[in-house]
Formats: C-alpha cells, sequence, structure tokens
C-alpha cells in the first residue's frame, strides 16, 4: 500500500511502493520528463530510472491534487555513507505549482526520510527553489560544463 500523505486541503503527496509503480510510473514519466528538459546535463536516463525505482535504489513520489491529477513527480534515494550517516537525496523533481505544496510536501519527504534513520536531506535543484524551501542551506555550487 502506498504511503499517502496529506500536504495541504488541496494536495496529497504519495510514495509508490512496488505495487504501484507500474500505475504511477506512466503519470509520473512526464513530469519526469520535463525536469530533464529543464537540466540538459542531467545525467538520468527515464528507462533506467524506471528499472531503478522497480528495483529500490530510488523512491518515486507523486503530488496529487484533489480533482485525483498527478501534478508533479519527484525522485529520491537514501544514501548510506561511510560514516554509517543516512542522507535523503531529492534528485529531481518535475511538475506545476510547486509554490502551492513545495515547502510542505519537502517537509512530508524529510519526516519520512528522518524515519528511515536519515540525519540529514540534501536537494539537487536550480537556484529558484530555494526562494520556496526555507530551512536549507548552500552547503556546496554544483558547477558545470557540458563537453
Amino acid at each position: 500500500m502506498a504511503l499517502i500523505e496529506t500536504i495541504n486541503a488541496q494536495y496529497n503527496l504519495v510514495l509508490a511502493r512496488t505495487a504501484e509503480i507500474e500505475v504511477l510510473w506512466p503519470l509520473c514519466a512526464p513530469w519526469l520528463q520535463k525536469g530533464f528538459d529543464e537540466d540538459a546535463g542531467t545525467e538520468f536516463d527515464l528507462n533506467v530510472l524506471h528499472t531503478e525505482i522497480k528495483a529500490e535504489i530510488f523512491q518515486l513520489w507523486a503530488v496529487i491534487s484533489r480533482q485525483q491529477e498527478i501534478v508533479a513527480s519527484i525522485i529520491t534515494r537514501l544514501t548510506r555513507y561511510q560514516t554509517e550517516k543516512v542522507v535523503c537525496e531529492i534528485l529531481l523533481m518535475g511538475g506545476r505549482d510547486f509554490k502551492e505544496y513545495g515547502a510542505a510536501g519537502m517537509e512530508s519527504i524529510n519526516e519520512w526520510a528522518k524515519d528511515q534513520g536519515a540525519y540529514s536531506s540534501r536537494i539537487l535543484c536550480r537556484p529558484g527553489f530555494s526562494k520556496v524551501l526555507k530551512g536549507y542551506e548552500t552547503k556546496h555550487i554544483v558547477m558545470q560544463k557540458i563537453l
């Protein structure tokens, strides 16, 4: 059964469990593709990502409106480092109306991650997200050059 968290009066956040991945994937993939398209340097491939979600390497989240429409998709990964510390990495987000649910949605993901043993959350995102997501601090700047 999927983990469903109410974000606010208009949106729910769903963590797809194994049984729901095949149902949600066709509805979430276009939003993820939008995320790819907005970041020409992305290192992810949609087909490989789908396989790795099914293998439970990554987690697939969907933001669903009260009208039962998927308005965003989020990909996370729990990474255990050599120090045994676990970090929840929010690697890809694609969708619309982020200002309406973004901060509360990220807090729901963070609570889930904390329950999984994570001590911190890191987001790989475009600079504009910092206006919506409070409580995060810039620790590193990722610079990229397409070769």
